[in-house]
């Protein structure tokens, strides 16, 4: 049987919206940022999984600093497609916003390995957390 070039394959006729196209940089700031908001002591399945408590600090600068420190961590502990190079923190009008500069690890058929340097920026809120920044 010979497709006509204007045909409409079957999937496409049951889709209700297109998929939407996102990066695979923007996908994973997203995926870090749910890692982030979890706090450590949510499940005993991994005890250390994502950020200490850290609601004893005061805000300002010695928090800035912790939080920094928190996603270098986190980063290199559970994320192993991703290297930190480093993370630099600046005061955003309701919270912190997060530099992060990096190499990518990427396996694809035409580069078995490949490193690609990345930056890309995280907000916190004090009252929503941790964010992906459309950047």
């Amino acid at each position: 049987m010979i497709a006509k070039p204007n045909a409409m394959s079957l999937f496409s006729k049951f889709a209700i919206d297109p998929i939407p196209v996102v990066s695979f940089r923007q996908r994973f700031a997203e995926s870090l940022c749910r890692l982030l908001n979890t706090r450590r002591t949510y499940g005993d399945f991994l005890p250390d999984f994502g950020v200490a408590d850290l609601s004893d600090i005061p805000d300002g600068q010695a928090l800035r600093a912790c939080l920094a420190r928190e996603i270098s961590e986190v980063l290199t502990h559970y994320e192993h497609r991703f290297t930190p190079l480093a993370v630099e923190a600046e005061q955003a009008p309701s919270g912190f916003r997060f530099r992060v500069d990096g190499r990518f690890l990427s396996h694809s058929p035409r580069e078995p390995v490949a490193s690609h340097l990345v930056t890309f920026w995280l907000t916190h809120d004090t009252s929503r957390g941790f964010a992906a920044a459309k950047a």
